[in-house]
């Protein structure tokens, strides 16, 4: 009996082998996939990683067995069962992204969501409580099964023929990622730290890369005539194209066009949150390692934001927030001394949201509170928001950044909302990134009903301002911190490639009646982080020689935009107009060239049609890649110079 449990052991990594062949089979969207020898390759690596860890967890299953203490053997195994579930919970999110996108998840994007795990199953419970309940309960389950599967072939696993066995297959591994390029699923085809091995500092010297001295952050005298209130207002998922639809779902924002800059080619720093937001306030680029991005509350090279620049001239500072900063860490580069007034998600008291589309038995848990911790509805944070206002008393010398998250998948309706775009109904299953392509106008729809119900809280924020006596004296920004994708380029929502719907963003700056600087359309490409220089350039305030950003306002020439991204995949990509390459890394090497005047849908890739023009913006891009990299990788650079601005 006992043979057959270990049979039965081992049909885990087999299965494992197996969805890695079949997922070589899936269709996969414009985005690509790795080549099937790659998964092979992959899954066998896998193998040899499972009997490694079967070998270690019945050997701890045997020492378990081998305590007198009856209540800790309990105990033991109580959390045995909590390690094998969780083991459970990771195989079917791996096994079901494998499946469903045709690559596995990187190893990157693996570690983001155990970084995470405390405020995971938060923001599931909120958008799929259906989901996340299943997902649960299947966990466990398997974790139970798992145990009794472990209770009988510990004595086969832990003796010395497992010992033997756990050996070879390690050495075995070992020599297979030696060997293999792209041997583990989650090991990108051509990563980043493959380039640095080629010794980035001397190419990046090569590339005329110029890095300035630090200098002391200066404030200057204001006259009162420069002073006023600045509300920056960073949206998620508010496409660019939003302007062009009719009937609007942004009234109120389009109505503003006369009033304020636009900026026709707004582009984000990546296509997910936790780069692009704080990219957005700090004025730099998201790329500082070969890895996972994060933030450090020490971090030498945190630099100056638009909080701390302002706070130096004597502003009220504060960021609120409708979503949980702790995601991603950015939490530690936001609630900072510059920030007088930090407010998000864990600081709310009253009702939270869910998917009214999701109904099930948490529902109860979720109105209750549990899942507050995900996001809260927006028109709770503009309260928060004008209240904060309030306190000052009528002082208007303040910065207000504001983070609006209703029209995050899966898109809030608030109580008594208007849904003006149909069909919106959602009663399908639907998760991030992965719904029925044939459902793509439901799903838009709820988008936009979401994104027209954000315009009108915007639309009564202004007429607050308005009544306070603010709006005149007030700048008044809107950014979205991405776009929204429904499978123009085969997938949905974001944190992917970066196509056009997923990177060029509405954004506008209402400057102050008394401003020199007139509404009108700007027409050159920006990125987000020079957005940030504006604001400050408006109000004559300097720019911090940690900003990357230069002001559009003040320059002459086009500079060009560089974007990067780590998520679902990984990419780089580089604008010089018209011209738009994509660098993907993982799951495969692929260069894409798009003429975005001939092509704004980016269907025709000219690659191989122009490949001396790919080749030089791949070397600019991969040039931009590694002076990011060398300036963020030695304390010498980053505690002694600014970050670059330039790359020539």
């Amino acid at each position: 009996m006992k043979s057959l449990w270990s049979y039965v052991l081992l049909l885990v990594p087999v299965f494992d082998l197996l969805v890695s062949f079949l997922a070589g089979q899936a269709p996969a969207g414009e985005s690509g996939r790795p080549p099937l020898l790659g998964l092979v390759l992959g899954g066998v690596s896998q193998l040899f990683g499972w009997l490694m860890l079967f070998f270690l967890l019945s050997l701890l299953y045997g020492l378990l067995n081998r305590w007198d203490v009856s209540g800790l053997k309990r105990v033991g195994r109580f959390l045995l069962v909590i390690l094998l579930s969780t083991i459970s919970a990771y195989l079917i999110f791996y096994w079901s992204f494998l499946a469903t996108n045709g690559f596995a998840p990187s190893d990157d994007a693996i570690l983001f969501l155990f970084q995470n795990l405390e405020r995971l199953p938060q923001h599931i419970l909120q958008t799929s409580p259906v989901a996340a309940a299943i997902f649960l309960v299947l966990s466990v389950l398997l974790g139970l099964l798992a145990h009794t599967v472990f209770s009988r072939t510990e004595p086969l696993l832990s003796g010395r023929s497992g010992l033997k066995l756990s050996g070879a297959a390690m050495v075995a591994f070992l020599a297979w990622q030696a060997v293999i390029p792209y041997a583990a699923p989650i090991t990108p085809v051509q990563s980043m730290l493959g380039w640095q091995v080629a010794d980035p500092l001397a190419q990046a010297q090569q590339s005329a890369i110029h890095f300035e001295q630090k200098q002391k952050y200066e404030p200057v005298t204001l006259q009162k005539e420069q002073r006023g209130p600045v509300v920056v207002v960073l949206i998620e998922s508010l496409r660019r194209d939003l302007l062009e639809l009719s009937p609007s779902p942004i009234p109120f924002l389009k109505s503003l066009q006369n009033e304020a800059v636009m900026f026709d080619k707004a582009y984000a720093t990546a296509s997910h949150s936790n780069y692009a937001d704080l990219a957005f306030w700090y004025s730099q680029y998201p790329l500082r390692s070969a890895g996972l991005q994060r933030y450090p509350r020490g971090a030498a090279w945190r630099g100056d934001s638009l909080f701390s620049a302002f706070k130096a001239h004597d502003y009220r500072t504060a960021y609120i927030s409708s979503q949980n900063e702790k995601w991603g860490e950015m939490i530690n580069w936001l609630e900072v001394d510059e920030v007088d007034y930090f407010y998000h998600s864990e600081d709310f008291k009253g009702d939270t949201w869910f998917n009214e589309d999701d109904k099930f038995g948490v529902k109860m848990m979720i109105e209750k509170g549990v899942a507050t911790a995900g996001k809260i509805e927006d028109s709770s944070t503009f309260k928060v928001a004008e209240q904060w206002i309030e306190s000052l008393g009528g002082r208007g010398d303040f910065f207000l950044g504001l983070n609006l998250q209703n029209t995050h998948f899966s898109y809030v309706i608030p109580p008594g909302g208007d849904e003006p775009f149909q069909p919106a109904d959602m009663g399908f299953k639907a998760v991030y990134f992965r719904w029925p392509e044939e459902k793509k106008q439901n799903v838009k729809n709820r988008y936009l009903n979401a994104v027209y119900n954000v315009d009108g809280m915007l639309k009564d924020f202004v007429s607050f301002l308005k009544a306070e006596g603010l709006w005149d004296s007030t700048t008044f920004v809107v950014v979205g911190d991405s776009g929204e994708a429904f499978y123009e380029h085969g997938f949905g929502n974001h944190s992917g490639p970066m196509y056009e719907e997923v990177m060029r963003t509405f954004a506008l700056i209402k400057p102050p009646v008394q401003s020199s600087k007139r509404p009108g359309h700007h027409l050159q490409p920006v990125s987000h982080i020079d957005l940030a220089a504006a604001i400050l350039d408006l109000k004559s305030i300097p720019v911090p020689d940690g900003f990357q950003g230069v002001s559009p306002f003040d320059r002459s020439e086009e500079r060009p935009v560089f974007m990067h991204t780590n998520a679902i995949i990984k990419q780089n990509a580089i604008v010089e107009w018209p011209w738009k390459l994509l660098q993907t890394y993982y799951p495969v090497e692929r260069l894409e060239l798009y003429n975005l005047e001939q092509d704004a849908s980016e269907f025709n890739d000219l690659s191989a049609a122009r490949p001396e023009l790919a080749q030089r913006l791949d070397h600019r891009l991969s040039s931009w890649v590694l002076q990011q990299i060398r300036y963020y990788s030695d304390p010498a650079y980053y505690s002694q110079l600014a970050p670059p601005k330039n790359l020539n």
